[in-house]
Order: structure tokens, then sequence, then C-alpha cells
């Protein structure tokens, strides 16, 4: 049985501080993310506030870090093996993403290796572990452990890599990785106006035979929903990525307001690969505005093709 005393102990009062610190800073996160969406336009922060908003994350995110007992900050990484932890985990080329770094050093390195797969931060959940290492270079040890996300930090997370010092130690670097959404182009909300919507579906290269249908409506409750579709579709992915095969299906729709020879807007969305959906606009007198990029094309392409009673789109 455990006795409580009158008075907490020196480990009870640092790990409710850094509780209480957690906390304080998680409510000025909040009311700075309600301030920037409150002042924002309807295309949301700048990407400027979005980098601020991610940054703060990312210093909320380091003070959950939790570490074994006896471990002591560092001002930079020490030369447990080369340069291995002189740099973080590898992550995709994206320029959207922010990392801040902590490091630490924890005495009796075995010890403290169980001790940090035995504890989880507060409000995390564990989504990866792994080991690794090249030749001439000590085992790395890391684990990543996920957070709660939002619209516009979809996978805020914190990123535990850990090696041996020759004198046993447990050398730790902690990055907390927040990837942010970037805000859209103005070309990607199509206005609204239009009285019909011409509509092709092209099935791919491994569709040699019925390959291309088109349809049209004019009916305006379907109007409505595919440009709430379009205008709701997310930003495009800015970094590096692995995509599905692409045949070269897709689904164009052509935006058409009355008596109009041209269409006002175009959006071509791919039904495969990354689902890219390419939205460009013009103006009245049919002078080209620009394009722009935006994702979630498969899902689109897919819910058009159904809508308008077209079967097998890719």
């Amino acid at each position: 049985m455990r006795t409580i005393g009158v008075f907490p102990s020196p480990r009870s009062i640092k790990r409710w501080s850094a509780v209480v610190t957690s906390f304080v800073l998680l409510l000025g996160l909040s009311t700075f993310a309600k301030t920037l969406l409150a002042s924002a336009s309807t295309l949301g922060p700048t990407n400027t506030q979005r980098s601020v908003l991610a940054h703060a994350k990312a210093k909320q995110l380091l003070t959950l870090a939790i570490l074994p007992p006896h471990s002591t900050r560092l001002t930079t990484r020490i030369a447990a093996d080369g340069k291995q932890l002189a740099k973080p985990m590898a992550v995709p080329d994206n320029p959207d993403l922010v990392d801040e770094t902590a490091f630490y050093l924890a005495t009796s390195g075995t010890s403290a290796l169980a001790w940090i797969n035995a504890h989880t931060p507060m409000g995390a959940s564990v989504t990866s572990t792994g080991s690794g290492g090249g030749p001439g270079s000590g085992e790395e040890k890391e684990i990543t452990y996920d957070f709660t996300s939002t619209s516009l930090l979809p996978s805020p997370e914190l990123e535990y890599s850990m090696m041996m010092t020759p004198q046993k130690s447990l050398e730790i670097r902690v990055d907390a990785i927040v990837t942010y959404t970037p805000r859209k182009s103005l070309l990607a909300v199509v206005p609204t106006g239009a009285v019909m919507i011409k509509v092709v579906v092209n099935r791919g290269m491994n569709t040699p035979a019925n390959r291309v249908t088109t349809a049209e409506t004019a009916n305006g409750a379907t109007i409505a929903d595919f440009l709430s579709e379009v205008n709701a579709l997310p930003a495009a992915f800015s970094g590096v990525m692995s995509c599905p095969f692409d045949d070269g299906s897709s689904v164009t729709l052509d935006f058409y307001t009355a008596h109009a020879a041209h269409a006002y807007a175009v959006v071509v969305a791919d039904s495969g690969g990354c689902g890219t959906v390419r939205i460009t606009q013009w103006n009245a007198r049919g002078q080209r505005l620009g394009a722009t990029i935006v994702s979630g094309g498969i899902t689109f392409a897919t819910n058009v093709a159904k809508t308008m009673g077209i079967a097998n789109p890719s």
C-alpha cells in the first residue's frame, strides 16, 4: 500500500507542473486558432498563418513528450553514433511540414528504453515502432505517436529516435512533426451561376471499347451539389508521395451559364493515380483566368458518374 503524505514529492510536483504547463499552452493554442479562423476569408487562414499555427502546435507537442527518470535535456545532439541522430527520420519532402526538435540523455540505457516502451504521452497513441542501422552504425530504435488531428493540422505526431551511447546511456531525439493543409487558390472556388453542366467520362487506356461516355444536366439541385462538392475538395498535397497506377481515366465537368457559348469553369478529376483535380476558369469574355490543382478526384469522379447514371467510370 502506498502512503500519501501531506506534501507531494518533488517528482510529483514536476510531473503536475508539466501537465499544467501543457494545458495552459493548449488553451492558448486553441484561442490562437479561433482568432485566425475568425479573421480569415472563406478559404481559411493564409499559409503564413497556418505555418505559425503549426509551429505553435509543434512546440506544444514537445511539452507532452515524457522521458525516463533521470533524463537530462541537451542543447544539441551528442555523438552517440556519428551523425545518425543529427537529422530527423526520413519524412516526405513537404514544404508544409514543421519539425521542432529536442535532445535528451537518459542514464541506464536499457532500463530507459524499457520505460519509454511502457509509457505513452498524454493524448497520444502509438502508430509505429521499428529499428534500423547501417553498416558500422549502432541500432536506432524508433517510436511514433499520433495526436488528434484537425482539418488544418491533419497529422500531428511525436517521433522518438533512440540510440545507446558507448557509455550505455540512451540518447533520445524527439521530433514534434506537424503538417498543415495549405490554403487553396481562389481559382479552386467555382462561382455559382451555372445552368448546365456537361460531363465527359473517360475510362482510360485499359478500356479500348466504349471508352468515353458523355452526358449533361440542367437540374438545379444536381448542379448545386456538384458545385458544393468541387468547392469542398481539399488542397493538393505539396510534398512527394507515391501514387497508384494511373490509367488515364478521368471525369470532366464543364460549367455553363445561360446562353454561354463556352464554359466558364472546367473541372477535370483523375479517376486513378493520386486523384488530382485540375480546375480552370474563364471570365465572361472567354479570357482564361488561370488554373489550379486540388485533390480528392477519385471519390469525386466516382460520385459524379454515379449521380449521372454512368457505369464503370474507371
